[in-house]
């Protein structure tokens, strides 16, 4: 009786597939380059220190770091606090992101470019209801 060799991989590929496929806790001696971000940022420390009330987004608009893709009006900002942001983080933040909004006139970014069939239906029965009284 003899013995037949089985075609393997090879060590190198068996070690690699070995060595990447178990799961990484680089987290428990060494922080992701994300967390090093959020760590460094001076925004995410503010948050962290003084929003008791906010989730993070509520907490970012309110100061303007976040908002719509277009220019706010003054009614819409009234409340917000528009001198948190530095001269500085102005112009490397929030310059850069107006810059990719689109012109007043340009609707090509919304999708929506009709009624929806549920409001004119909507619409519909309440002026015949309106009519029957």
């Amino acid at each position: 009786m003899t013995t037949k060799a089985v075609k393997t991989l090879g060590h190198y590929p068996l070690w690699l597939i070995s060595a990447y496929s178990k799961p990484v806790q680089f987290w428990r001696t060494e922080s992701t380059p994300s967390a090093q971000a959020l760590n460094g940022s001076r925004w995410m420390w503010d948050y962290w220190d003084t929003a008791w009330d906010e989730n993070l987004v509520e907490w970012l608009e309110h100061r303007l770091i976040l908002g719509p893709p277009r220019p706010r009006g003054r009614r819409e900002i009234c409340n917000y606090d528009e001198d948190y942001m530095t001269h500085d983080e102005f112009q490397r933040h929030y310059v850069p992101w107006a810059k990719t909004w689109p012109e007043p006139d340009d609707h090509s970014w919304c999708r929506v470019r009709t009624v929806p069939d549920w409001a004119i239906e909507d619409f519909i029965q309440k002026k015949a209801a309106e009519q029957r009284k």
